[in-house]
């Protein structure tokens, strides 16, 4: 029975000859009415009048989560967001200090109970569809569910994206390098990005120097999952800096830069990042908690960092691709991928999950022998290069400066990071050589260097002097 009926007489109301209990139900609706009218001026009920209509929820955590109607997903909110939204939807004065207390506590009762569903993991959200890349089922995404990541796009109904497939084609593939297979490990990455779920346990690595596409490749990755879900780290922070982790929290992609050779000093906390065990996130002015980490680390990076850890439970997290091209500098260029083909593209990635459910292999990732193999190569190379360059031969020396300048010559061409003279001095050392100290009277590298930057200015470097001043520049040798 509506309100508008309580006024009618009782033939409209179908209580003819039964007054007495028609008065008893209008009396009762009265009640319930003037309770709920009056439940409106206390804190829980403007509390609840608010939530209704504008979805939040206050977590164990300690976090409020707004519901955004137009991105279909909750939204880490604060305090003062809290109360401007309450001030605005219901005129509520928020600046008196037992007012804004007594509503933030209102709040946090009110939103506990409204916590949503946890959304089943690996579902993918895709607008304002979820579906389950395992099995193609979709279910309509609502506030209902703790949803945080929807992707910026629909999905497509072709997997043919050919402008973005020449692109990678360029980026990957390189005669006697890389052959096409490796289009398809990009397409992997593309697709791992995509998902909360961490089942693979790895470390995506692009490597190679600059202008070879890695840049505008993380571009892709961050137009394809969309810039909110996506953040950049530094490596060595992640490890050291216990705030750091936070950056990361309910991200599906971290990116991180270029990589120092000692970044990786610790390898434990890389370790859990891409494991799918519980992380410690802290916020500053709340509480530590733990929780699930949904986020893929991508590094980009000429060369990946040297490491202490040389069990198999790091080697095989890492999965590398080399970018092997180098290419005039062009500003936006996936501007040629058009919205349709991010469309399709979303349909390629979510099959592409499918089966990697099944192999839980990156193509061309390797066996974990492969793997210790590849990431050392690109993080160690002077035993690589003593083995094609050098003879072991007891009596003999070799100056470390010329050491360096022909190992230097040796990663220019591999496209790998180039090193100062200390740096090689220390990599020698911890391989087993013995290292003597050089004479005042010699001359040293840092003084070739000098020289070569004196004789900039007169344009009259050689093209191995031109060498040593690339390499001064690079590695800020002189003040």
């Amino acid at each position: 029975m509506s309100e508008n009926n309580l006024d009618s007489s009782p033939k409209e109301t179908g209580f003819e000859g039964n007054e007495k209990e028609l008065e008893d139900i209008i009396g009762k609706n009265k009640e319930i009415k003037e309770e709920k009218r009056g439940k409106v001026f206390t804190k829980i009920g403007q509390a609840e009048a608010f939530i209704k209509e504008q979805p939040l929820f206050y977590s164990p955590e300690g976090i409020f989560w707004f519901w955004n109607a137009e991105r279909y997903c909750y939204e880490m909110k604060d305090e003062v967001d809290l109360l401007n939204g309450i001030r605005k939807e219901m005129g509520i004065d928020t600046i008196t200090n037992r007012t804004k207390a007594e509503i933030l506590t209102a709040l946090k009762q009110v939103g506990r109970e409204q916590s949503p569903k946890e959304k089943p993991k690996g579902w993918i959200q895709f607008l304002n569809t979820l579906v389950n890349p395992k099995t193609g089922e979709k279910v309509e995404a609502s506030h209902e569910y703790f949803l945080t990541n929807p992707i910026p796009h629909k999905l497509g109904e072709s997997e043919e994206a050919p402008e973005l497939d020449k692109l990678l084609h360029q980026w990957a593939v390189r005669d006697g390098v890389q052959d096409e297979s490796y289009v398809q490990s990009l397409y992997e990455y593309l697709a791992y990005s995509l998902t909360d779920d961490l089942f693979m346990q790895r470390v995506i690595a692009l490597t190679g120097g600059g202008s070879n596409g890695k840049g505008t490749f993380l571009k892709v990755i961050e137009k394809l999952v969309g810039s909110e879900n996506c953040v950049a780290v530094e490596l060595k922070k992640l490890s050291s800096n216990d705030f750091a982790k936070s950056a990361i929290y309910k991200k599906l992609v971290a990116f991180a830069g270029e990589v120092g050779y000692g970044d990786l000093s610790n390898t434990n906390t890389l370790k859990m990042l891409t494991g799918e065990d519980k992380i410690e996130y802290e916020f500053k002015g709340k509480n530590s908690f733990s929780a699930p980490t949904i986020t893929t680390i991508i590094i980009s990076t000429n060369s990946l960092p040297t490491t202490p850890d040389r069990s198999m439970g790091f080697y095989r997290r890492w999965a590398i691709t080399d970018f092997p091209n180098r290419f005039e500098i062009k500003s936006d260029v996936i501007l040629v991928v058009s919205e349709q083909e991010y469309e399709n593209l979303c349909l390629k990635c979510v099959n592409t999950l499918k089966k990697l459910y099944e192999t839980h292999q990156f193509t061309n990732e390797g066996n974990y022998d492969e793997r210790e193999r590849r990431y050392e190569e690109r993080s160690n190379p002077l035993p690589k290069f003593i083995e094609e360059n050098y003879e072991d031969v007891v009596g003999e020396n070799t100056k470390l400066q010329d050491f360096t300048v022909n190992f230097n010559l040796w990663l220019r061409e591999k496209r790998l990071r180039l090193l100062t003279i200390k740096q090689v001095g220390q990599m020698v050392r911890s391989e087993g050589y013995i290292v003597g100290k050089r004479k005042q009277d010699e001359d040293s590298f840092v003084g070739i260097v000098n020289l070569a930057l004196r004789q900039k200015k007169e344009e009259s470097l050689t093209s191995e002097e031109k060498y040593y001043a690339e390499l001064a520049e690079q590695e800020k040798l002189l003040p």
